[in-house]
C-alpha cells in the first residue's frame, strides 16, 4: 500500500481491539495497516506514545466500505 493513499478510519486504545477490527476488514478483502502496533503490543505502558493509540488505516478508495463494516460489527455487539 502506498502510504500517501492511506486514510485513518479508526483509533484503538488496545492491541486486541485493533487486531479484531483489522481482521474484520481483511475477511472482507480490505487491506489495512496499523500504526504504533509494535509499541502497543510489546510494552505500550513503557512508552509515551500509547496515548496516541493504534491507528487503523485503509486506502482512501476503501474507506467508506471499511467504515460500514466496522459500524456493522459495532451495531451487532449492542
Amino acid at each position: 500500500m502506498d502510504p500517501a493513499d492511506l486514510v485513518v478510519i479508526a483509533t484503538y486504545s488496545t492491541w486486541m481491539q485493533a487486531q479484531f477490527a483489522q481482521s474484520m476488514l481483511e475477511s472482507a478483502g480490505i487491506e489495512s495497516s496499523l500504526s504504533n502496533e509494535f509499541r502497543l503490543a510489546s510494552g505500550w505502558h513503557l512508552t509515551s506514545s500509547h496515548a496516541d493509540g493504534m491507528q487503523l488505516s485503509v486506502r482512501a478508495a476503501d474507506a467508506a466500505d471499511a467504515l460500514a463494516i466496522l459500524r456493522e460489527v459495532a451495531d451487532s455487539k449492542e
